[in-house]
């Protein structure tokens, strides 16, 4: 299967929305009691729009997606762009 190219632009919207910082290969850890992925880790493998895909440790593919800012929680590198 062919590597999708990256879409120019795909993180665009998030960071300038949400002040994040987010890029392919940002560790994310899920951290909202209420969905069955609560406490696993994974990076970041892709944006669309507003939402994230998030391959998930010892999987070979993506899933989502995930709202970037519910129940998930990035390392120090991606946190709000206003918060310096």
């Amino acid at each position: 299967m062919p590597k999708r190219a990256r879409r120019v632009g795909e993180f665009d919207y998030i960071n300038d929305h949400y002040g994040l910082s987010l890029k392919r290969g940002l560790r994310v850890k899920v951290v909202d009691g209420g969905t069955a992925f609560n406490g696993r880790q994974g990076v970041v493998a892709s944006g669309d729009g507003q939402y994230i895909m998030v391959r998930f440790d010892g999987d070979t593919c993506a899933i989502g997606p995930f709202h970037p800012t519910s129940g998930l929680e990035y390392e120090a590198e991606a946190r709000r762009k206003r918060d310096g």
